[in-house]
């Protein structure tokens, strides 16, 4: 790409909904994030995102998207497809709302092996209606059996002052993500800027985390009864030489790891030791226990 290069990296529970007939156009992308009470909501740079208000959003100042890119979609390899409407009248079920617009690329640097057996019918409204099973909502076209938990949108842009997330409803003002550059770098030698937005847990999940996450995204749907089980899940990053470019390994960490990982940066510090050791290399980001998906309308 020739050109700074805006990667948003969105960490834990959303839906992405695009309409089938717009997928040979250049439409932007809803992005829903539930409302999940568990959950922080928060954007901005690396280590240093604030609080995304409940509110719906706009991102500007990123370049239409190359000719190549007007078909892209989210990976179907790690990604639920959801072949139904969202509801009309969402109420309290979404906490706060993106547009985006087209992307270059789209990318599911991480994601989880989550078999058909961990997924359950919910209690139908009407139970004088058909049943359904699993097998079902989840025909091999829509679900390859995993589930993304972090998925990253790269733009183009011309000048980082015009980069920002502006608040649409209610009108005026905007979230204070003030985009910083990183970069040149042989890899990216433009530069690249990351927005990362979080709908994910802070402290460590239980088996109902992962359960109440995905039931609040189905939620969203129409006739679309899926539910997951009491479970965890382990997701797994990809290889470093195969991440976005412009993203490191370690902007990829779990929320709630994170936050441990800020607290012995605290004790490191307080202590004199070196703070190097604040990522060893025998460290690894792959099997962190995440309870947020992504789940993708189309």
């Amino acid at each position: 790409m020739n050109a700074p290069i805006l990667n948003v990296i969105f960490h834990g529970t959303f839906v992405f909904c695009k309409k089938k007939a717009d997928q040979v156009a250049n439409q932007w992308m809803h992005v829903y994030i539930p409302a999940v009470a568990t959950h922080l909501f928060t954007a901005g740079n690396w280590l240093g995102e604030t609080e995304l208000e409940g509110a719906e959003y706009r991102l500007d100042g990123v370049l239409p998207p190359r000719s190549d890119a007007k078909s892209v979609i989210l990976p179907m390899k790690e990604n639920l497809v959801v072949n139904k409407p969202h509801k009309t009248e969402v109420g309290d079920k979404v906490y706060a709302k993106l547009l985006m617009p087209p992307p270059d690329l789209i990318g599911t640097p991480r994601s989880a092996a989550v078999p058909k057996t961990r997924f359950r019918i919910k209690d139908p409204i009407d139970p004088a209606t058909p049943q359904i099973s699993v097998d079902d909502l989840l025909p091999p076209e829509n679900y390859q059996g995993r589930l993304g938990s972090i998925t990253v949108f790269t733009y183009r842009f011309a000048d980082v002052s015009d980069l920002r997330l502006v608040r649409l409803t209610p009108p005026g003002g905007g979230h204070p993500w003030i985009p910083v550059a990183s970069g040149p770098t042989s890899e990216q030698p433009f530069g690249t800027v990351n927005l990362h937005v979080f709908s994910a847990h802070e402290v460590e999940d239980d088996l109902e985390e992962a359960q109440t996450a995905f039931d609040k995204m189905t939620e969203l749907f129409q006739d679309f009864p899926l539910g997951l089980n009491r479970t965890t899940i382990e997701a797994e990053l990809l290889p470093n030489d195969q991440l976005p470019k412009g993203v490191a390994r370690e902007e990829c960490e779990d929320l709630s790891l994170r936050t441990q990982r800020m607290a012995k940066l605290g004790r490191l510090r307080k202590n004199g030791l070196d703070l190097n050791n604040l990522w060893l290399a025998s460290e690894g980001f792959n099997s962190e226990p995440s309870g947020c998906t992504c789940c993708f309308c189309c």
